[in-house]
């Protein structure tokens, strides 16, 4: 009998354990996603420039590679339209619009991880990971990142530990 051991590659499993909050029904996309970004930018207008231009860097970089890539295209020009976000035109808005609805994309941008069990439901779970935890972060500066990063945009659930796994098939 052959016993296998370490990571099988073609499982259908997920598991995660983050420090967040559960979204029952609540996603932001349209307006309320362009308003949260722009709440973002008035927090922090600095970090969050920085981080979008570095990621439109990137989108541009890859796009200079694979010139036909719609999606880099798409991708490139939902930063440059975050890069925007204060003074959003009907053009920007439907770029943020597009990849907002992608729940990944949306909380990415406040530099926190969603999950969700399946691939369109309208609820997850979102914060970070215990493994993002850096080097010279105390748990309690970890809780605080993420509890401030949801006040920006107003939410208020309570925060804590989600450890959940499912398996399709």
């Amino acid at each position: 009998m052959k016993v296998r051991n370490g990571f099988v590659s073609n499982s259908s499993s997920s598991s995660f354990c983050i420090y967040g909050v559960c979204l029952d029904e609540q996603v932001f996309e349209g307006d309320e996603a362009i308003e949260a970004f722009q709440k973002l930018c008035a927090h922090d207008k600095e970090a969050y420039v920085a981080r979008i231009q570095g990621w439109l860097d990137k989108a541009k970089q890859k796009l200079e590679e694979f010139p036909d890539r719609e999606y880099l295209k798409k991708q490139a020009r939902f930063y440059e339209a975050l890069l925007n976000i204060e003074n959003a035109t009907e053009e920007d808005k439907e770029a943020i619009s597009y990849y907002a609805e992608e729940q990944e994309y949306f909380w990415d941008v406040f530099g926190l991880e969603y999950h969700c069990m399946y691939l369109y439901e309208r609820c997850g779970y979102v914060g970070r990971s215990w493994s993002s935890v850096k080097d010279d972060e105390t748990g309690a500066q970890f809780r605080k990142s993420i509890e401030d990063a949801l006040a920006v945009i107003g939410f208020d659930g309570k925060s804590c530990t989600f450890e959940e796994a499912w398996r399709d098939g």
